[in-house]
């Protein structure tokens, strides 16, 4: 845990005392407890994955690739010109998902769509593994190796990737895009390649549309969003193309799907009003967090992307509907307090406080649901609300000068002027401004 003291408020007398121990407990003892963090959640991962592999490649049954088995079904019907949204009656997705799904499933056998997503998963893993060892700032192996362990050891991660689910490939194309727009300005090619990326993480609304924020209030370039927005309309057209509706019907039919999936959902505003018999305030709760949103992505629009990001993702999580998948999406803000804790110009106080959450919220993000009696137990919802809630509460409170804006190391400066081009210049200069 590095940082510097003094820049936030000042802590108690007592607390001082409790972090100054805590911050000597962690020089004594990291040596070993880092490696031993790391080596449990790999052979975590590597049970988790391989289980899920083998159920996303081989398992016929009801549970084998069953997200992906639907996701095949809605883009074979759609495209042989069956009506998706009254033909079937379950939760889908809109008109632009299934020409983006398409390469997925479209001209693929079952099995061979099934390989081509195990595959495409495994590549947007060490994806999103690679974004957060460039980003995380932190130069020791043992907090590289924790940045990856603290990912592939997740527990989602594996559910997503036994279901056939898409969170593990709209979660990196989605924060790449939003580094990018970071940027002052960028060449055409890079502006519709982050047009492209933010298209296809609009390829799951529920996921993504919270980003919105970060999309259009911390860039000020133009041109990529509107590319998107063109995109996005184009093909919808061409997804409407091959359907017996028109555009515009077929997205009311999507934005009118009924809401009978709900109840299995946890760990969201939906779902907690739904269990106290309330959904009908369920729209409303979900305007609400986005406008907060919006108003605090504002207020600290100049902050440290990480903590954007992270701030996101945990509203992003509880806005709507999700699943245990969906909290692929805490990967965010877990990554945020790794690089507060690990950065050199992090408040020290504020580098013990992400230490010690992110110390407790890898543990929980790790354990296996059927570990705690499932995802409908009340200790496995209660554990991972309470700690999305208190890392949304830290991450939200931190001033908005708590990091730097850089987040890789600077250019290095250019090397100096050989003698003889130094001479030059020198005679250049004395041509140009000649003495008297």
């Amino acid at each position: 845990m590095s940082g510097r003291a003094g820049a936030g408020t000042s802590p108690g007398a007592g607390t001082r005392r409790f972090l100054r121990a805590v911050r000597s407990g962690w020089s004594r003892y990291r040596g070993t407890v880092l490696p031993l963090a790391i080596g449990l959640l790999s052979v975590l991962a590597l049970l988790k994955l391989g289980t899920e592999l083998y159920r996303l490649l081989v398992d016929t049954g009801f549970h084998g690739a069953i997200d992906l088995r639907l996701r095949y079904q809605e883009v074979q019907a759609w495209f042989a010109g069956r009506p998706v949204y009254t033909e079937l009656s379950r939760l889908t997705y809109p008109p632009q998902a299934y020409v983006m799904l398409w390469p997925f499933t479209g001209w693929l056998s079952w099995e061979g769509a099934r390989w081509v997503w195990a595959l495409t998963s495994l590549a947007a893993l060490a994806w999103l593994c690679a974004l957060v060892l460039r980003e995380t700032g932190t130069t020791g192996g043992a907090e590289r190796g924790l940045a990856i362990a603290m990912i592939v050891g997740m527990n989602a991660v594996g559910v997503t990737i036994g279901n056939g689910q898409l969170i593990v490939h709209v979660l990196p194309a989605l924060v790449a895009a939003l580094l990018l727009l970071r940027r002052p300005r960028a060449a055409w090619y890079v502006d519709a390649g982050t047009a492209a990326l933010l298209l296809f993480a609009l390829v799951k609304p529920t996921l993504s549309v919270p980003f919105a924020w970060l999309a259009m209030l911390t860039t000020r370039r133009v041109r990529p969003l509107a590319w998107t927005v063109i995109g996005y309309i184009l093909l919808t057209l061409g997804a409407a193309a091959f359907q017996p509706e028109n555009a515009f019907t077929l997205v009311a039919q999507w934005a009118g799907q009924g809401g009978s999936d709900l109840g299995e959902g946890y760990g969201d505003v939906h779902s907690a009003l739904l269990a106290i018999g309330q959904e009908r305030w369920a729209a409303a709760a979900s305007l609400l967090l986005l406008a907060g949103l919006g108003i605090w992505t504002w207020s600290r629009r100049q902050s440290d992307p990480w903590v954007l990001l992270g701030v996101t993702a945990i509203v992003a999580r509880l806005w709507t509907y999700h699943r245990s998948y969906d909290d692929v999406l805490i990967v965010l803000p877990m990554v945020a307090l790794l690089r507060i804790a690990a950065h050199p110009d992090s408040d020290e106080w504020d580098a013990v406080r992400a230490g010690l959450l992110l110390a407790v919220a890898i543990p929980v993000m790790a354990t296996p649901a059927a570990l705690v009696g499932g995802v409908d137990s009340s200790l496995f919802v209660g554990s991972h609300v309470a700690v999305w809630l208190v890392m949304l509460l830290f991450l939200a409170r931190l001033p908005a000068a708590a990091l730097p804006i850089r987040l890789s190391p600077p250019p290095p400066p250019p090397p100096p002027p050989s003698g003889a081009a130094a001479r030059a210049r020198t005679s250049r200069r004395a041509r140009r401004h000649p003495p008297g």
